[in-house]
Parts: C-alpha cells; sequence; structure tokens
C-alpha cells in the first residue's frame, strides 16, 4: 500500500467526522474514533518508517493480534479486517467518552442553555414577555400582542391551560404602576398555585441567543425544567 492508499484511507475518518457533525452531531467523535480504529493498523503499518509513534501503534495492535488469533498463520488482509473490527469499538469507545469530557472541561460555566420549558411565577410573566416583544416580535415585524402566538403555558400543579393572550394582559397590567380594579391574578384560576409552565416555541436559534442575552429572561431561564 503506497502513500495514495494512505491519504484515501485518511480521508474517511474526516468525512465521517463530517458527516457525523451535521446528521449525528452528539456522536461525532465515536464516529470518528470507530473509523479511525478501523483504518489504524494499516495506516500506522505504512507510517512506522516515518515515525517512532506510529510504529508503536502497529506493533501494538500486532501483538494483540497474535495473542487474540486462535493459530495458524493468518494472511494479510484477515490481519488488517480482523484489527479493524476489533479496534474500531475500542476507538469509538474512547472516542465517545473524550468528546463527553471535551465538552465538559470546554463548556463555558457562564452559559445558560435554552430550556425546553420555563418554570416562573406569575409575577414574573413581565420578564418573559417583554423579551419576547423586543428580541422576538419587534424584528420580526411583528405587533407585541403576537407575543402570545409564541409560547403556550399550564399550571404544573393541576395541569389547567392558560391562555397566553390573558397571559400577556396580566404581565402588561403588572408592569404597570396603575391600580387595577379588582386586582391582578396571582395564581391559576383551578388550584390557586402560582406558578406556571412555559414552552416556548416557533424561534430561530439566533432569537433563542438574543433572548439569553436578556438578563430578565436569563434569569427564569436559569430555572427552566
Amino acid at each position: 500500500m503506497n502513500l495514495i492508499s494512505v491519504l484515501f484511507f485518511l480521508l474517511l475518518p474526516v468525512g465521517a467526522y463530517f458527516a457525523a457533525k451535521r446528521f449525528y452531531p452528539e456522536f461525532v467523535w465515536a464516529v470518528t474514533g470507530a473509523c479511525v480504529g478501523m483504518i489504524i493498523t494499516p495506516v500506522s503499518e505504512n507510517l512506522l518508517r516515518y515515525s517512532d509513534v506510529f510504529a508503536r501503534i502497529y506493533f501494538f495492535h500486532q501483538n494483540a493480534f497474535e495473542a487474540l488469533s486462535l493459530g495458524g498463520r493468518a494472511g494479510y488482509l484477515h490481519f488488517v479486517i480482523t484489527n479493524g473490527i476489533v479496534w474500531g469499538p475500542v476507538y469509538g469507545f474512547l472516542g465517545f467518552h473524550l468528546g463527553r469530557l471535551r465538552k465538559r472541561c470546554f463548556l463555558n460555566p457562564r452559559e445558560v442553555p435554552f430550556p425546553g420549558t420555563l418554570l416562573l411565577k406569575f409575577k414574573e410573566l413581565s420578564d418573559l414577555t417583554f423579551p419576547l416583544m423586543m428580541c422576538v416580535c419587534r424584528p420580526r415585524g411583528l405587533e407585541n400582542t403576537d407575543a402570545a402566538k409564541l409560547f403556550e403555558a399550564h399550571c404544573p400543579k393541576c395541569a389547567a391551560k392558560m391562555d397566553p393572550d390573558v397571559l400577556l394582559e396580566v404581565a402588561a397590567l403588572s408592569a404597570g404602576s396603575l391600580p387595577v380594579a379588582g386586582g391582578i391574578p396571582q395564581g391559576c384560576p383551578h388550584c390557586g398555585s402560582r406558578k406556571l409552565a412555559i414552552k416556548l416555541f416557533d424561534l430561530t436559534d439566533d432569537e433563542k441567543q438574543n433572548l439569553l442575552k436578556d438578563k430578565f429572561f436569563k434569569k427564569i431561564a436559569k430555572k427552566g425544567i
């Protein structure tokens, strides 16, 4: 096998990396590691003359193969295929845990992931609706009242659904300084719970990032469930 064949083999893990990054980003290092394990033996054999690192890798794989073989002299093709079958899962396992370690070490501790569901109090409604108006509705050229179309809500205690338009009015009233006749609703009309579960939808990734930059939204996003 010449250097052109080596370069061809090296393209396999590179292509696997980009394909996994696009279609299965959570397994990108596992897939890449598995492909590296499948080709590492023939590649290191042809590169061992250039570096002691490749020589050590190749002879380690060769000795492991001889230790696991059932006896007899195996052909080169059998040697390469068997090593690929054995070391592919091993390198894939190592790649999977390397990806987890990389994510754990390089994740910004100040970064707040966008929550699937927000858990907030009735008095915090304006912390949700105002950023939605400023970061989503206005850039889209929508009215402020269209913010009600971007979320659905229910009571986490009795699971009763809440009308987003009503909650938008409650948020506007609670943010105002004028007294309201009859008072402002402070809880679920069915069970009296003062908490809400909010689920946002129809948001782009850029809009989510802009929302997380808002200090009020970021505060309630940390309590996402």
